[in-house]
């Protein structure tokens, strides 16, 4: 229970940072805290970090989110990585180690027993990760050593051990020299394997404003020696440093994250390892984290699991007894015989054959209806009649009948009355082709309903 509070504590306060880093105008930095929240989607929020040589809890990888000290496993996080980075370039033509920080205290702790000859003896016997150091150095097979060194037991600073050119570099975001006991210790275990003095210098490296960037600077500058182009010297910006803090968080959590396990289930019921880590609010007090584990994850257990199964053929028992035997094939199952489909049947109206007697029955009532030959000459013989009308009125009627009715005084009165009368003709016409109109159009539905009816 005290783990899991510890890690809510820890990964609360990391989504408070990156909420308030979102916000910033710098937009390395704005973008390094939305980069870091999409990995924290997916992050196992228990159990301790994998792809690493240090095995420690996973909470940890949150002080990348924040402006704490940083231990000696996240310096170490970062030297595993630029290992990586160097071996993996193609452009490194020198030979490289890079040692985690336990190097300085080695030799800083066989430099305070050289009087006991324990070093020497170890070397001769070549027992110890120290001693095949210097061995490898005498062979010529390292060409360059980098590591980073804990001093005063508050500040971390950059060594590299250049021994082709027999000169340490030592880098201190604070711009001040290295200890007496550490330069006393780094010489002493160099004479040790090799024969030359070596020659100390200064590491480039970004100056420190405050007290708690050292350990972002020191791998920074630790980088930037060896793959300038990867790493670039951070600017001096508070903002710009916590971008880089957060990238190389970004980082841990990519290796963590592609060397988790995952375990082959035998059943659909499993807990996965890999359970989201979720916030509900930036002022979450939830006590236990979430059991339900995620869709990618049980996803990709599945897959696992089914690409794990195997299917072998099962070979009949005679063919062991029997060198000649032949397994007989397979037998062939039946299977039920397939209906065709039935084709679509059209409707086809087809009238019914009529006996003779039903064909005379049918042409007598066709007889006996009405004609509508009178109704259509009658209509026909109207309409010229009108015709005829409108032309007359066209021949009497004057070129501008307006002029002739404004001014009716020079008029006679049978003039006048001729006049009017022709004005009230075409009205008359009107009304009387409409009447020839309705007569043609009902004589004509006549016709059709009558055609109809013997169809039918």
């Amino acid at each position: 229970m005290a783990e899991i509070s510890a890690a809510v504590h820890c990964w609360t306060a990391a989504e408070r940072w990156l909420t308030s880093k979102e916000k910033v105008r710098v937009e390395r930095t704005r973008k390094a805290a939305r980069d870091f929240r999409v990995q924290l989607f997916t992050l196992p929020w228990q159990g301790h970090t994998h792809g690493f040589s240090d095995q420690e809890p996973v909470r940890i990888i949150s002080a990348f989110c924040s402006r704490d000290w940083l231990s000696d496993a996240h310096e170490n996080f970062f030297l595993e990585l630029l290992r990586r980075d160097i071996a993996s370039d193609p452009n490194s033509a020198f030979v490289t180690e890079i040692v985690l920080t336990w190097f300085t205290r080695s030799i800083l702790k066989a430099y305070s027993g050289r009087a006991s000859a324990d070093y020497a003896a170890q070397r001769d016997s070549g027992v110890g990760a120290l001693v095949r150091l210097g061995l490898d150095i005498e062979a010529g097979r390292t060409h360059s050593l980098g590591t980073i060194a804990h001093i005063h037991s508050n500040h971390w600073v950059g060594l590299i051990i250049d021994i082709l050119t027999h000169a340490v570099l030592f880098g201190d975001p604070l711009g001040h020299d290295p200890p007496d006991d550490l330069k006393a210790a780094i010489n002493w275990w160099l004479e040790q394997h090799t024969f030359s003095p070596y020659t100390w210098g200064v590491l480039p490296c970004t100056a420190q404003d405050d007290t708690h960037s050292c350990g972002v600077l020191t791998p920074n500058c630790i980088g930037h020696h060896y793959l300038p182009a990867k790493y670039p010297l951070i600017p001096s910006s508070q903002l710009e440093i916590d971008a880089a803090r957060m990238e190389i968080g970004i980082e841990v959590l990519l290796q963590h994250k592609n060397a988790l396990p995952i375990p082959i289930i035998a059943d659909f019921s499993v807990q996965h390892e890999a359970a989201q880590f979720t916030f509900t609010s930036s002022t979450s007090t939830s006590k236990s984290p979430p059991r339900t584990p995620t869709r990618t994850g049980v996803a990709d257990v599945l897959a696992v699991s089914f690409s794990a199964l195997k299917v072998t053929p099962r070979v009949h028992e005679g063919a062991l007894r029997s060198p000649t035997f032949s397994p007989s094939p397979s037998p062939v199952h039946p299977t039920w015989p397939v209906a065709a489909p039935k084709a679509k049947r059209h409707r086809q109206a087809v009238s019914p054959a009529l006996s003779p007697e039903e064909k005379k029955k049918k042409k007598a009532r066709s007889d006996a209806l009405p004609t509508f030959a009178p109704l259509f000459a009658k209509a026909k013989a109207g309409a010229e009649k009108v015709k005829a009308a409108a032309k007359r009125l066209e021949g009497n009627l004057p070129s501008n009948p307006n002029a002739s009715l404004s001014a009716p005084a020079k008029l006679s009165k049978a003039a006048r009355a001729k006049t009017v009368a022709a004005t009230k003709l075409p009205a008359k016409m009107r009304h009387k082709r409409a009447r020839v109109c309705c007569v043609t159009c009902a004589a004509f539905g006549l016709t059709m309903l009558t055609s109809l009816r013997i169809v039918g």
